[in-house]
């Protein structure tokens, strides 16, 4: 995202930083039958710091034509 001087919105959660990769690891956590609530609790806590969280709890809104 771009604010009206086209500097780059860090802050926003549709910032893509060089660790936001489709490859890329996001908690040492490993999903098995035993251990989901440790899991969710590790993905959970990874989303947020990546200020991604709102993507998975649908509060994210839409950005407005002005910040496109």
């Amino acid at each position: 995202m771009e604010d009206f001087e086209g500097r780059i919105d860090q802050a926003s959660p549709y910032y893509l930083g060089s660790g936001d990769q489709p490859g890329s690891l996001i908690t040492h956590v490993v999903l098995q039958h035993d251990n989901y609530s440790g899991w969710s609790r590790a993905m959970l806590m990874a989303l947020k710091a990546r200020r991604k969280f709102v993507f998975i709890d649908d509060t994210i809104t839409k950005p407005t034509e002005n910040r496109k």
